[in-house]
């Protein structure tokens, strides 16, 4: 179910998270809700739902972190109440996350969902993960630029209900999926959002300059 708690709650502004172990929780490593907190050079590995969680969390940066293994209690990947993910962002403006590394998590690597804006997504890894290595779904604005996705189960990069997107000088290589694009039946009925050009509505996205190498027949 969602609103499962965390071994630790970054609850304020301007926190900084560096060089820590954060692994076997058993649902959440680390949730953050403040502004400008920064997560560098840590290790999110083995925890039950997720390593890192945030909401409202404006001006985050995520940067040299790895994230392993996660969701190993198999919670759902799929559905309503679905959160599992290596690391899941929700309702932020304004992130920076560069030189990660997501591999060989039970769900997606990164998940960017519910009205993220302005996020530039740079020099990372995603590989190995069981469904896609990066999922940004509705929200909009976003960069993702010089990015490996490698042999991730559904998708390297999935695009769900999301706007103004630029994707440009990455690598594709052996995902089941390299670029998945979709729409559905989901609109904002926020106006404040809307008029910051989040409909939820899929479209003028730019994909050039990627490099896409084969895919895996068997998954």
């Amino acid at each position: 179910e969602p609103g499962f708690g965390a071994a630790i709650k970054a609850n304020a502004d301007d926190l900084e998270f560096e060089n820590n172990t954060i692994a076997w929780s058993a649902v959440k490593g680390l949730s953050v809700f403040g502004r400008n907190t920064k997560v560098r050079g840590n290790r999110f590995q083995h925890n039950g739902m997720m390593g890192l969680a945030a909401w409202r969390a404006d001006g985050l940066v995520l940067q040299d972190n790895r994230f392993a293994f996660n969701n190993s209690q198999f919670f759902a990947q799929t559905g309503a109440v679905s959160e599992a993910a290596g690391a899941k962002l929700t309702k932020s403006r304004r992130l920076q996350i560069s030189d990660n590394i997501f591999e060989n998590n039970h769900a997606s690597g990164l998940w960017l969902d519910i009205d993220v804006s302005n996020a530039i997504i740079a020099r990372n890894v995603f590989r190995d993960n069981n469904r896609h290595g990066l999922f940004y779904e509705i929200s909009a604005n976003g960069i993702i630029a010089s990015n490996i996705f490698a042999k991730n189960r559904v998708s390297g990069l999935a695009l769900g209900n999301a706007a103004n997107m630029q994707v440009y000088n990455n690598t594709f290589v052996e995902n089941a999926i390299s670029l998945l694009v979709q729409d559905d039946g989901r609109r904002n009925q926020d106006g404040q959002e809307i008029a910051q050009g989040n409909s939820w509505i899929s479209g003028r996205t730019v994909f050039h300059n990627n490099l896409i190498s084969g895919g895996v027949e068997d998954r």
